[in-house]
């Protein structure tokens, strides 16, 4: 039987489960599609689903940014390893019936994806050199017990 917060995703790897959202995006953006902006929103209400007050959504350079004072991947009823959040759709009861977190559709949906805490700062997906400024610029953001910073497929 499937853990009760790991909701129906055909494939048994990450990258059959990413596809398989990929081929679905209708479904969980509906009116717009998998935008940069509908990425950031979706984390923003994460966080403040899960219990963060203070939420920063920003771009930086070609980056989108959402940042907190609370840590809210290791928040919610049901608490899972960070690199599962990204590879598994989970469900968020605490938004309603029905609602999932967001971070495998930034996964889904963006090219780059970094996932900061006080832990460091670890590459979930993609090709980021160490020089880029985005490393520097997460580390000098010291409220922040968490940020996620991605970077969508230019078009």
């Amino acid at each position: 039987m499937a853990e009760p917060n790991v909701l129906r995703v055909v494939g048994e790897t990450p990258v059959e489960r990413l596809a398989w959202i990929r081929a679905r995006a209708e479904r969980f953006f509906p009116t717009a599609g998998p935008s940069e902006a509908a990425l950031m929103i979706g984390l923003v209400s994460d966080a403040l689903t899960l219990g963060s007050t203070n939420v920063t959504a920003l771009r930086f350079q070609n980056w989108s940014v959402v940042g907190a004072e609370l840590d809210w991947l290791v928040l919610g009823r049901f608490t899972v390893p960070e690199a599962e959040l990204f590879s598994y759709l989970r469900a968020l009861p605490e938004a309603g019936r029905e609602c999932h977190r967001h971070e495998i559709f930034v996964a889904a949906f963006a090219r780059d994806v970094l996932a900061s805490s006080s832990a460091g700062i670890r590459i979930i997906q993609g090709n980021v050199t160490d020089d880029d400024p985005i490393f520097p610029f997460l580390k000098s953001r010291a409220t922040w017990a968490r940020s996620i910073a991605f970077r969508v497929a230019v078009a």
